[in-house]
């Protein structure tokens, strides 16, 4: 589970750079330079639900009964995916307000902890600081000295550990089973951020053990923005959450759409989970396991091709996330790198380009295409010249 070998897809559609391609003209057929938004791996998966409808004519009773009908399909989606059962899915806007929702369900009072890592991701880390301004004691380790941090813990205060499974700026996967094991020795709750890895590599909600877990879908799923989710353990505090077969009584909880409607567009709402319903079961047909091994091809070959370069250096984490790559040019600055790959328009539309800490991360989604990724690195070498 921490270092998935998912290699060994052995199906000869893995580096069928004309299969993919025909699912690419398929899903993307307006598509034609690369995603550089700061907010998104994958683009939307092209086509729409066959439910769907002009969203316009939409009513507040429509939205309704539309937010049940598609939030069932995409909660089955997710379910099966992640191997956790349908009724304990819940949706939201996004995953930070997803781990809020996490938190204000255990009601953390002053004097708590929340032990974390060093490497969480920025709107995460504002979410704990929130807390942490009521009392709530906020302790960070780097990822390797984490369970240590966890064993030397002791009293009855109320305990949390919040990880994420893949980092967002080393692009590694940490092993989220062991600090399971570990925060069960020592009576931890654990809340698993797996944002950056559902979709990118197999996820097993049960096999972890950890009592929640947060994500979203238009990271590596396909889906639009506004699909964030919480999958919690059977014995999790629900604390007032509602599942769409009661989205019309009282609402009484203000965490995102799912839970307030007066917050959060209700056509927005269903449009996105329709979307992501359609966007699992396509995946579902295609088969998990080549998306993970085409997914894991790509980006290997990215890091081969890279490594090539003379004045590149890849500075991914380790055992780094397949699909993400962490470089840098050595000799530049990576904000004015970033910018001038932004203008180039030869870039083709095959991955995101972002800008973290020390370098520069491309992510790859399984339509993206080797000779693409050639074609990015002679853009890098076109750009910048001489890089040695």
């Amino acid at each position: 589970m921490d270092a998935p070998n998912i290699r060994q897809e052995s199906s000869r559609l893995v580096k069928d750079e004309t299969y993919w391609k025909g699912l690419r003209t398929k899903y993307f057929p307006r598509l034609r330079f690369a995603n550089f938004n700061q907010a998104m791996i994958s683009t939307p998966l092209g086509g729409h639900h066959p439910d769907s409808q002009d969203l316009m004519n939409v009513n507040q009773q429509d939205s309704l009964r539309l937010l049940e009908n598609e939030g069932e399909e995409a909660r089955l989606g997710l379910s099966k995916l992640i191997n956790s059962p349908p009724n304990q899915v819940y949706f939201t806007v996004n995953t930070t307000s997803a781990l809020r929702d996490s938190l204000l369900a255990l009601s953390l009072r002053p004097g708590d902890f929340v032990f974390t890592t060093t490497e969480e991701y920025g709107s995460m880390q504002r979410a704990l600081d929130e807390i942490g301004k009521n009392g709530v004691n906020i302790v960070a380790r780097p990822p390797e000295s984490l369970e240590e941090a966890i064993d030397r813990t002791s009293g009855c205060m109320n305990k949390v550990l919040f990880t994420s499974l893949v980092t967002h700026a080393t692009c590694r996967v940490l092993p989220v089973k062991k600090y399971s094991e570990a925060a069960k020795k020592k009576g931890f709750l654990y809340v698993v951020d797996a944002a950056q890895a559902v979709g990118q590599i197999p996820v097993d909600f049960s096999e972890i053990g950890a009592d929640a877990l947060v994500g979203c879908g238009h990271k590596w799923l396909g889906g639009k923005l506004t699909s964030g989710f919480l999958i919690t353990s059977a014995g999790f505090p629900r604390l007032g959450f509602l599942d769409y077969h009661s989205a019309s009584k009282p609402r009484t909880q203000r965490s995102g759409f799912e839970n307030d409607f007066e917050t959060f567009p209700r056509v927005t709402g269903w449009d996105a989970l329709s979307h992501l319903g359609y966007c699992l079961e396509e995946y579902q047909k295609l088969g998990w396991p080549l998306i993970f091994s085409r997914i894991a091809y790509l980006g290997d070959f990215a890091r081969t091709e890279l490594t090539g370069v003379p004045g590149i250096e890849i500075i991914n984490g380790n055992p780094p996330a397949p699909g993400m790559v962490v470089f840098r040019l050595k000799i530049y600055d990576q904000q004015m790198v970033k910018g001038k790959l932004e203008g180039a328009t030869s870039i083709p539309y095959a991955f995101s380009l972002k800008q973290e800490v020390g370098g520069l991360r491309l992510s790859f989604w399984p339509f993206a295409s080797t000779d693409e990724i050639r074609g990015f690195k002679q853009s890098i070498i076109n750009t910048f010249g001489g890089l040695g």
